[in-house]
C-alpha cells in the first residue's frame, strides 16, 4: 500500500520516506506534486477562504495517482479538508469530522473542554457591536487592549488586536460572531504537541510560539530551546493540562495527532484552542525523530489509528 501525503509545505516533512510522494502547495520539487510549480502562482494557505480551492486541488491531484497506483492512499496536514473532498475512502488516520469541526471553533472547543481547562473570559459580540469604548464597558479597566477571535481559525488568521483607535473595526466580518477578550500584556505563547491511539497518550517537548504583534496577531514560528527554560514545576503545569485534554479526546473517540496552545502570565496558564492536526512545529519534532533514528512523526500517527502496540513502544524511547 503507498500512502501519499497532502499537506502545504515540503519543508514540515523532515522524513519523507514514509510517503511514496508528497502533494504540497509550495516548496515541492521535480519529484513531488505541487501547487506553485503547476500554477505558477502562490496560495494562502492561512486564509479560510481559500479552503475550497486546497481541497479541490488535493481532490484533483487524488485521482491523478490513483490511476497510476490503484492501492493509493493519502494522510491529510489537517483534517478538515475532508470537508470539501468527496471522495474520502482512501484517506488514512480520519477522525469524526464533527469532532474536528468542533475542535476548530474556538467558542464551541472551549465549551466542550470546560470542565478540564483554565481560560480567559471570553465575551461574544457581533462585528457591528465591537468598539474600543464598547469592550471596555464589557470587560472593565482592566485592559488597554483587546484580542478579537473569528471562531475559525490558524496561525492566528482571523485574530485581530483592538486599540483605542479602533483600526481594526474595518476588517472584521459583519456576518461572524467574535470572540473578545481582554489582551494579556507581556505574557507568553506556548505549545504542546500530543498524539493518541486507543491505549496511549504522548506528550512531547512543549515550544515557545512566536507572535507578531500588530493590528493582527500572526504566528511566527516555535522556539523549543527557548521552552527549555521554563522551570519543571511550569513545564509540569503545562505538560499535565495537555494530559488532562487529550484524556478527554480519547475518550471522545479522537486518535492521532493535535497540539494545544497556551499563553501563559506569570504563574498562570491560560488556555487558548486545541489544533487537531499537524502544526508547523511538526517539522522540528520529525527532526528529532529522523535524529534518533525513530520513525517519522507521520508514521508515528498512522500507527496511532492502525499499528498501537508498536505506537505505544516506539513512543516510550522517544525521551530516553
Amino acid at each position: 500500500m503507498g500512502i501519499y501525503y497532502l499537506g502545504l509545505k515540503k519543508k514540515l516533512v523532515q522524513n519523507s520516506h514514509f510517503f511514496n510522494k508528497l502533494i504540497v502547495l509550495e516548496g515541492g520539487d521535480s519529484n513531488d506534486i505541487c501547487y506553485e510549480n503547476i500554477y505558477k502562482k502562490k496560495l494562502e494557505y492561512n486564509d479560510l477562504k481559500n479552503f475550497k480551492t486546497i481541497s479541490k486541488f488535493y481532490e484533483q491531484m487524488m485521482k491523478k495517482v490513483e490511476k497510476e497506483d490503484k492501492d493509493c492512499h493519502f494522510m491529510l496536514y489537517n483534517q478538515a479538508s475532508i470537508e470539501f473532498i468527496k471522495n474520502t475512502d482512501r484517506i488514512v488516520c480520519l477522525n469524526d469530522l464533527g469532532l474536528v469541526k468542533t475542535l476548530n471553533d474556538k467558542p464551541k472547543c472551549r465549551e466542550f473542554l470546560s470542565s478540564e481547562i483554565n481560560s480567559l473570559n471570553y465575551k461574544y459580540f457581533k462585528a457591528k457591536d465591537i468598539t474600543f469604548k464598547k469592550m471596555k464597558d464589557a470587560f472593565g479597566d482592566g485592559f488597554n487592549k483587546f484580542v478579537v477571535q473569528q471562531p475559525s481559525g490558524f496561525a492566528g488568521f482571523g485574530t485581530f488586536l483592538l486599540d483605542e483607535s479602533d483600526s481594526v473595526i474595518n476588517k472584521l466580518d459583519s456576518k461572524i460572531t467574535y470572540a473578545v477578550s481582554g489582551y494579556v500584556e507581556n505574557s507568553l505563547s506556548l505549545n504542546n504537541t500530543f498524539m493518541i491511539s486507543d491505549n496511549y497518550i504522548h506528550i512531547f517537548d512543549g515550544s515557545f510560539q512566536n507572535i507578531k504583534v500588530g493590528k493582527e496577531l500572526n504566528y511566527d514560528g516555535w522556539d523549543f530551546d527557548a521552552y527549555k527554560l521554563l522551570s519543571e514545576k511550569m513545564q509540569e503545569k503545562i505538560e499535565n493540562s495537555t494530559m488532562e485534554i487529550a484524556k478527554k479526546l480519547q475518550k471522545e473517540g479522537y486518535r492521532g495527532i493535535g497540539g494545544v496552545d497556551y499563553i501563559m502570565k506569570d504563574d498562570d496558564l491560560y488556555f487558548m484552542e486545541i489544533n487537531p492536526r499537524f502544526q508547523s512545529s511538526s517539522e522540528y519534532l520529525d527532526k528529532l525523530l529522523v535524529q534518533k533514528g525513530l520513525p517519522s512523526i507521520f508514521e508515528l500517527n498512522y500507527m496511532a489509528f492502525y499499528n498501537k502496540t508498536d505506537f505505544k513502544k516506539v513512543l516510550t524511547k522517544v525521551k530516553k
